[in-house]
């Protein structure tokens, strides 16, 4: 019975790493805005299937105090694609100096195979600020509001 405990409790670190390695912080996703339109353009030497994304709200939480207010939840797209297009943002109420992330359910761009990325964002006039793969998220706010 020892045995088995030992074994269990080996085997916990590496089903853990397993599990959070399909979550990943990506930062060579390219976010760039165009008429109104945010584009999240993946990298040319890598193909990604897209199953869905969302937009959501790094700041406001919805009413349970726990889980990110979602702005914008798109169907399931499950195709092949180079960028994602999020067409006029400002009437989604997405505002300037404020952060935000972009939750993408995809395979293609981790090794691991298909997983979920979160690539963090805020808009300052044409500039836009994306959120490090290491960096806290308390602190990213803090960079879109001093923006």
């Amino acid at each position: 019975m020892k045995s088995l405990n030992a074994l269990i409790i080996l085997f916990i670190p590496f089903f853990i790493i397993g599990c959070t390695s399909h979550n990943s912080m990506k930062n060579d996703i390219v976010i760039s805005s165009n008429q109104g339109n945010l584009h999240f353009s993946f990298p040319k030497d890598k193909k990604v299937l897209v199953y869905h994304y969302e937009i959501n709200d790094y700041e406001n939480f919805e009413s349970d105090g726990l889980t990110y207010k979602r702005l914008f939840v798109s169907k399931e797209i499950n195709k092949e694609m180079k960028e994602i297009i999020f067409e006029n943002y400002k009437s989604k109420k997405i505002l300037e100096n404020h952060a935000y992330y972009m939750l993408l359910g995809e395979q293609g761009l981790n090794k691991t195979g298909v997983g979920f990325t979160t690539v963090g964002f805020c808009l300052h006039k044409d500039k836009i600020l994306t959120k490090q793969q290491n960096e806290n998220t308390s602190t990213f706010i803090k960079k879109c509001h001093d923006l």
